[in-house]
């Protein structure tokens, strides 16, 4: 596998040539940035079709990165895996994808808005944990499962998507989300988890 890095601002991954800092792990991705090829972290990159997985930490405090593109191969996103990216400032999480592991966009402050597809069975612990800026969450149906402190501390949540199809909201996924109205929430839903959201 090869990176192609048109300025310090893109990172375009291909498939055809070899690097020590980019490196295919059965299907998945993984990426070390090396501080010796440039100063900074790419603004935007591209993950070609035919990748399955984004490994654990793949791209973890890439400060300067805004922007994404996971493509539809892709079925599961690692723990930390765009952890402290705080620059990103959106993220489309494809229908492919099964599962968001634990921390995985774990203080990304820029993203102002998510949407997670019917294909995730579960929304890690920790997932969106202190994205101080999200301000919307949409969960879609079929989606049954939101980890522990998933979106703690999003202290600028208005709007979360709940569907019916959410089976358990584990304890404090909410705490701390000063702007968000509760009652977004259904009782039931609350009562049947046995914890405090």
């Amino acid at each position: 596998m090869k990176f192609t890095q048109k300025d310090a601002k893109k990172l375009e991954i291909t498939t055809t040539l070899e690097t020590h800092n980019m490196f295919q792990t059965q299907g998945g991705f993984s990426a070390t940035y090396s501080r010796s090829i440039t100063t900074t972290t790419p603004e935007s990159v591209v993950i070609p079709e035919g990748f399955t997985s984004i490994d654990n930490r793949a791209f973890i405090n890439w400060d300067n990165l805004k922007e994404i593109k996971i493509p539809k191969s892709v079925t599961s996103i690692g723990e930390l895996a765009f952890a402290g990216c705080n620059s990103l400032k959106s993220v489309e999480i494809p229908g492919s994808v099964e599962s968001i592991g634990e921390g995985a966009f774990a203080g990304c402050n820029s993203l102002k808005s998510v949407e997670i597809p019917g294909s995730v069975e579960s929304i890690g612990d920790y997932a969106f944990v202190g994205c101080s800026g999200l301000e919307k969450v949409e969960i879609q149906e079929g989606v049954k499962h939101i980890g522990n402190i998933a979106f703690h501390d999003c202290k600028s949540l208005t709007t979360i998507q709940i569907p019916k199809s959410i089976q358990s909201i584990e304890s404090n996924a909410f705490e701390g989300c000063s702007s968000l109205d509760l009652r977004q929430i259904p009782e039931a839903l609350t009562k049947r988890s046995g914890h405090t959201v």
